[in-house]
């Protein structure tokens, strides 16, 4: 575990125009600052930055976060105001970040499908999906990640489900 990241003048890098989503993972809170925006991440929450700008996350020693870098062009497409959302932070308890926290579960995991460019650019379709959907909630967003992202990682979610249930004589549907 990481306990702070700061990103300074030196290594702010105006060609890498990407985001990165951060996700608090731990038990306690995780603090950041990024453009003048200055906030804590709860347990289970997340922040958007970005790589452009200076900035800096820190949190208590034994914490537990994760970071997806998200291209620009893949989140322009569902987040026309992405730059507003930026050092915004999402609260654990929105549907779409929770589905989100599991499909990275799932990746994480020993059972991570990999090997296949179709199955590997459908997981990237769904999480960015995820994403924009937990900051955003226009309706064309919700439109477009709702017939992808999300149905998916529903879908995965009834699968766990079953998956570690079945044998249990009184799970049921």
């Amino acid at each position: 575990t990481i306990d702070r990241f700061i990103r300074t003048s030196r290594y702010a890098d105006d060609t890498n125009d990407d985001f990165v989503l951060a996700l608090n993972g731990g038990e306690s809170q995780m603090a950041f600052s990024q453009l003048g925006r200055d906030g804590a991440i709860d347990p289970g929450g997340a922040v958007l930055v970005t790589n452009m700008e200076v900035g800096r996350i820190h949190s208590r020693a034994g914490n537990r976060w994760c970071a997806i870098a998200i291209p620009r062009r893949r989140i322009l497409d569902l987040v026309g105001n992405v730059e507003d959302i930026v050092g915004i932070p999402v609260v654990s308890d929105r549907a779409p970040l929770r589905h989100l926290r599991r499909q990275i579960d799932l990746l994480l995991g020993p059972q991570c499908p990999v090997g296949d460019a179709a199955l590997t650019d459908h997981i990237g379709t769904t999480l960015i999906d995820l994403i924009a959907l937990s900051f955003d909630t226009r309706r064309d967003t919700a439109g477009i990640a709702g017939r992808r992202g999300v149905r998916a990682a529903r879908l995965q979610d009834v699968l766990s489900g079953i998956d570690a249930n079945f044998s249990d004589p009184k799970f049921s549907s």
